[in-house]
């Protein structure tokens, strides 16, 4: 793997250190012939490792037993496994119409990853009835991932000039998000007045170095390590690996101040939006919410409705959801604080609901994140 990998999975690999395991890290960036000479000599019972344009296939002809993460790519044998693509534009999409956001971009790189992120994103758009203005990066030359730069193409600068204001702009990975971030400060497009900037892996060290910090969605990494120890451990006892990729779905968005502003023209809207993602783990309901807004609830009813289409309730539950899957995801805590730090007074009324609103129980969302089925 990169180094940039290891800090990703690093924790979701503790179970090889707990078995046991006698295990190498060896930069998947050395040529191709060094890592190949190396696997041959150290003779490993199995490999994982992160998905690179032609270093992927040269591993795979060592014939050892190997997963390789982050990759929807198929070959004979191996365990393939990825983060839903897809699926994170579906959740780029939501989460900026859910902010009240009228005004879309989505800027992408030519690779299959952000494709698919770019793809699940419009699509989204379009079923809310919005159009979507898309910029593609030309090719650079290879770069490490935590690399920044300035510079780009002149032609991005102009069309990000050329955007409507206010605009959600959606950036397939967090370095693009940071160097969005950096060219409107110099371009003069206050961030996130003027342009909110989404984008995705929640990476620490990228997202708190832009400026603003940057939003993003968190990329499964925990989960996808946990999966990558368990296939690789079913491979080496013998059991055939998956025809097909297992597809893992995205973590939560951890907004940051470049999405930090609610894009809702009315105060009484922005500020009961404000009020549920404050309080709605605190058990609040519709009546607290009404009380503390000095307004009744058939008028409250009626802005959400006309604006965001959906009721007070619906949104108080859907940040509930959020923070359970959150929590499920990420944490090895008990149903019955899990309800707790969600605002369920107890477990069976959280499980029901979660149930309701996700059509699986709180034990088989978790078991499928981790293991990806």
């Amino acid at each position: 793997m990169s180094d940039v990998f290891v800090r990703r999975l690093a924790p979701g690999l503790a179970p090889l250190v707990v078995a046991g395991r006698d295990f190498w890290t060896v930069d998947v960036l050395r040529p191709i012939s060094e890592l190949k000479q190396i696997l041959r000599k150290w003779a490993p019972q199995g490999i994982i490792t992160e998905s690179l344009p032609r270093v992927t296939k040269a591993l795979v002809e060592l014939d050892l037993p190997t997963v390789i993460v982050d990759s929807d790519v198929c070959y004979p044998g191996v365990v393939s496994l990825d983060v839903d693509d897809y699926a994170i534009g579906v959740r780029a999409a939501n989460h900026l119409h859910q902010a009240g956001h009228q005004s879309f971009a989505c800027y992408l790189n030519r690779t299959p990853y952000a494709e698919q992120r770019g793809r699940g994103f419009i699509e989204r758009l379009e079923t809310l009835g919005f159009s979507c203005k898309i910029y593609r990066q030309q090719q650079h030359e290879a770069k490490h991932y935590a690399e920044h730069w300035l510079h780009q193409e002149a032609s991005f600068t102009v069309w990000l000039n050329g955007l409507p204001k206010p605009t959600a702009l959606f950036a397939a990975h967090d370095p693009m998000g940071r160097a969005v971030c950096e060219i409107a400060r110099s371009e003069g497009i206050s961030v996130p007045e003027s342009l909110s900037v989404l984008a995705v892996n929640n990476d620490e060290i990228i997202c708190s170095l832009s400026s603003p910090p940057l939003s993003s969605i968190a990329a499964p990494w925990e989960a996808l390590a946990q999966q990558s120890v368990f296939w690789l451990e079913r491979v080496i006892s013998g059991a055939p690996p998956p025809t097909e990729p297992i597809l893992t779905p995205p973590g939560e968005v951890v907004d940051r101040q470049s999405t930090s502003l609610l894009a809702i023209d009315d105060p009484l809207l922005a500020k009961a939006i404000q009020i549920i993602r404050e309080e709605a783990s605190q058990g609040l309901g519709v009546k607290e919410l009404t009380d503390m807004l000095g307004v009744n609830r058939r008028t409250l009813e009626r802005r959400f409705q006309e604006r965001l289409q959906r009721s007070p309730r619906a949104e108080i539950m859907r940040v509930r959801m959020c923070e359970a899957r959150r929590l499920l995801a990420e944490t090895d805590l008990s149903m019955p604080w899990i309800a707790e730090r969600c605002g369920f007074s107890n477990a069976e009324r959280f499980c029901v609901a979660f149930h309701l609103h996700e059509a699986k129980t709180p034990t088989q969302f978790r078991t499928s994140v981790r293991r990806g089925t």
